[in-house]
């Protein structure tokens, strides 16, 4: 109410300034006209009293000189006393004084610091160039000979920038005596003659006005006068309105502020409910509530706090992060606080530790608050304790469900890799059985050779469960595709009927980081997918490899980073791939072949080993129109090594070295004794480790090599390999292993192995891995004496 009246009051006060401030502008205003014309009026009369008292000055010398001096000249001329030639402007032209005088008046002038006074004789025609009419003194001798009832000029002009009077007066009209000086020039004096050789002043008329008087006198000093009058009328006249608005001025900041401070109060009522049911809100809340400072410090809490770490609010504001936090240290934190700042919000989760020591998981959303200089991280603390327990509980069920369709898919497989599995087994027992019977020599032979085909395609089987899996370590090399390619294409070209024709266009030359082996298994596995889709009805099968450069902004590549790859491409003419399937067919152990036709790994496989190379594979395939797959590798810049050949080695027999050979099978011992004994070797086998090992104590230095199996009871190939080596560094070690979780090749090499055998190991290779072996053997001390 009290600021309704006061708005009302000062609404009227305003009303009436308005009013006077317009009374008193237009006052002025008029005052400021009145007071320019009367200065106008009283500087035009100054200046031309000036200028009047400076003719009548002038004319005063003019009325002497003719009046007296001329007269006087002719009597003492008459006399005798002077020369009939004789003439002397200085003493006898009035106008020649009076340019002299008026020179010496303004040094005078200059002297007292006022402006010169412009002053000429202007003559159209003059005898002396000073006093040369300009174009304005020539058009005013022209008006005043025209116009005789025209008696004098006057105006303000601008010269220079500078205000000054300009007055013009008729100077004299020539008269009968006037031509004895300024009629014919043959008819002057001789002095004069001589004294001005030129016809400027001569062949004058009588009744011509022949120059006039042209004065210009400065204003300068007037006018200053009026600015000086008009600035301080301005200067009281904007104080007056500069106080009169300030009272104004004055009176509304008081009236506002009056007004102000009443909304304040009010406001200031509303925020204190407001904060203290914000209190309550926070007090009740079911979520912790910390305020920390940029140095940890913890500077307010809620009571959910104090009661998730058993502390009291006192007790709470004593401590810092580090004290709550465990995950937080003083260091963490200085890494925490600035990436708050620049985010405002983070989410996370870390772990509290309560009064008693008891530490339990919380989820955090931080806050950047800054108050002023101040700097605050307001957090919200949610204890995730039962969450927590739920997702491992939910993780071990998806754990539990997972390995339960493993199982199902293990068993959906099981069936096609017994079948395999038995054909291979039935093949083998067959064959072994006919050789046991048989009496030819040569059929006892091909009898044999059977049972060994059977025996590597059973191996081959187990290798590909096994690189699915991801059991197998292979290792990586700077490889060209296009070389393995070829490779493969013979063997495929030799197994696949002539219905399919098989196209090759091999256009690089690129290599990649690869294992040769996966690199052959990727290219049979496509192209025996795709030979399997044509066997009934042919086609064609296409094998391409070409280069391509993946950009950025370049889509359908999965995560392949930018940069230079090798695409492999395989297609067919085949029955295709309906596309409900064609997400699944990477999938391990999904299969659409009868059961015993295939295991379901082969793209599974390619899938593993592509990826395996950071590539990527692609299917694009329509029903009745066939399949084509798309493999990206990256392209290595590195020279390609050679393929490895078969290892050709002249000789493969011993010369009585003595072997260590260590399995816990029995007929994998027996085959090392009977192989190495029927080449040239002194083999003695032991079941373990731990007879190995008393037996190379016993028999310490008889022994040329060690060859011994990973998995064995007791102790394995691995730390019996290490217990040798600690009593015999220079023993040359192989070490062979069906399938070991414990050890790979880098593995067994970097422990001092020289040679590492997957099982079933051929006798080519086991001979060729012993010959290798017994090269790097390192002399013992007994053997260099």
């Amino acid at each position: 109410m009290c600021a309704e009246i006061l708005s009302s009051q000062l609404g009227i006060v305003k009303q009436r300034a308005l009013g006077l401030i317009i009374a008193v502008t237009f006052i002025m205003m008029v005052t400021a006209a009145l007071l320019y014309w009367i200065s106008h009026a009283y500087v035009l009369g100054q200046a031309e009293a000036n200028v009047t008292n400076l003719l009548l000055s002038h004319k005063g010398i003019h009325h002497y000189v003719q009046n007296t001096m001329l007269p006087a000249y002719a009597k003492y001329q008459a006399e005798g006393e002077i020369p009939a030639t004789f003439y002397a402007p200085e003493i006898l032209s009035s106008s020649y004084i009076v340019r002299v005088q008026h020179a010496f008046y303004n040094q005078e002038r200059k002297a007292a610091g006022l402006p010169e006074v412009y002053y000429k004789l202007a003559a159209t025609s003059p005898r002396n160039p000073v006093n040369k009419a300009d174009a304005l003194e020539e058009k005013l001798i022209k008006i005043f000979n025209e116009h005789r009832d025209v008696k004098s000029y006057k105006e303000i002009v601008e010269v220079d920038g500078k205000k000054v009077l300009y007055v013009a007066l008729p100077f004299l009209e020539n008269q009968q005596r006037c031509l004895r000086c300024h009629g014919k020039r043959e008819d002057s004096p001789v002095e004069l003659q001589q004294l001005y050789p030129g016809q400027g002043g001569f062949n004058e008329k009588i009744g011509e006005i022949r120059a006039i008087t042209s004065i210009r006198s400065p204003l300068e000093h007037e006018y200053a006068h009026i600015y000086l009058i008009g600035l301080t009328l301005l200067v009281g006249f904007m104080a007056f309105v500069g106080l009169f608005l300030f009272n104004i001025r004055l009176q509304s900041l008081v009236q506002t502020r009056t007004s102000s401070l009443e909304e304040e109060i009010e406001e200031r009522k509303q925020a204190e409910e407001t904060l203290r049911l914000t209190r309550i809100s926070v007090e009740a809340a079911s979520d912790a509530l910390f305020w920390m400072t940029a140095d940890a410090r913890i500077i307010d809490v809620n009571e959910a706090a104090c009661r998730s770490l058993d502390y009291t609010r006192e007790e709470l504001l004593q401590l810092k992060v580090p004290d709550v936090d465990p995950h937080y240290d003083q260091e963490a934190w200085q890494r925490h606080f600035p990436e708050l700042r620049k985010s405002g919000t983070l989410m996370f989760e870390t772990e509290h530790r309560t009064k008693g020591g008891r530490v339990f998981p919380v989820e955090i959303v931080a806050n950047y608050v800054q108050h002023g200089t101040e700097e605050y991280n307001c957090a919200f603390v949610r204890d995730i304790t039962e969450r927590k327990r739920a997702e491992e509980e939910r993780a071990e069920m998806e754990k539990r469900l997972r390995q339960a369709q493993k199982m199902e898919s293990i068993g959906t497989l099981a069936g096609g890799i017994a079948h395999d599995f038995n054909n291979m087994l039935a093949a083998i027992l067959g064959y072994t059985e006919l050789a046991m019977m048989e009496k030819d020599p040569d059929r006892l032979a091909q009898d044999l050779e059977q049972v060994k085909i059977g025996g590597e395609r059973a191996a081959k089987l187990v290798k590909q469960i096994l690189t699915f899996s991801r059991k197998t370590e292979q290792e990586k090399q700077p490889l060209q595709v296009a070389l393995v390619i070829k490779e493969a294409m013979k063997i495929l070209r030799s197994s696949i009927p002539t219905t399919i024709e098989i196209r090759e266009d091999l256009s690089s030359s690129g290599v990649v980081l690869a294992d040769p082996t996966q690199i052959h298994q990727i290219i049979m596995n496509l192209c025996t997918n795709g030979y399997q889709a044509m066997r009934e009805t042919g086609g064609i099968l296409a094998v391409s490899l070409g280069e391509i450069e993946i950009r950025t902004e370049d889509e359908g590549y999965g995560e392949l980073v930018p940069g230079k790859y090798l695409k492999l491409e395989i297609s067919d003419t085949g029955s295709g791939i309906s596309p409900e399937i064609q997400d699944k067919i990477f999938e391990p152990y999904f299969t659409t072949k009868k059961t015993g036709e295939g295991t379901g790994l082969g793209l599974a496989v390619v899938h593993g080993i592509v990826k395996s190379c950071k590539g990527h594979i692609t299917v694009y395939s329509e029903p009745g129109k066939g399949t084509t797959f798309h493999v990206y590798l990256p392209l290595v810049a590195e020279k390609a090594v050679e393929l490895p050949g078969k290892e050709v080695i002249a000789d493969l027999s011993g010369k009585g070295e003595r072997i260590l050979f260590v399995d816990d099978e029995a007929q994998i011992r027996d085959f090392a004794e009977r192989l190495f004994s029927m080449h040239g070797y002194k083999v003695t086998t032991c079941i373990n480790g731990g007879v190995a090992l008393e037996e190379f104590q016993n028999r310490l230095g008889q022994f040329d090599l060690v060859i011994t199996d990973m998995t064995m009871p007791y102790m394995t190939g691995a730390e019996f390999a290490q217990k040798i080596l600690g009593i015999r560094p220079d023993i040359p070690i192989i070490l062979c292993t069906g399938q070991s979780e414990l050890i790979n090749r880098e593995k067994a090499l970097a422990m001092g192995v020289c040679e590492y055998l997957n099982k079933p190991v051929l006798k080519h290779d086991f001979l060729a891995a012993i010959h290798r072996a017994l090269e790097k053997k390192i002399p013992s001390s007994a053997e260099l004496h």
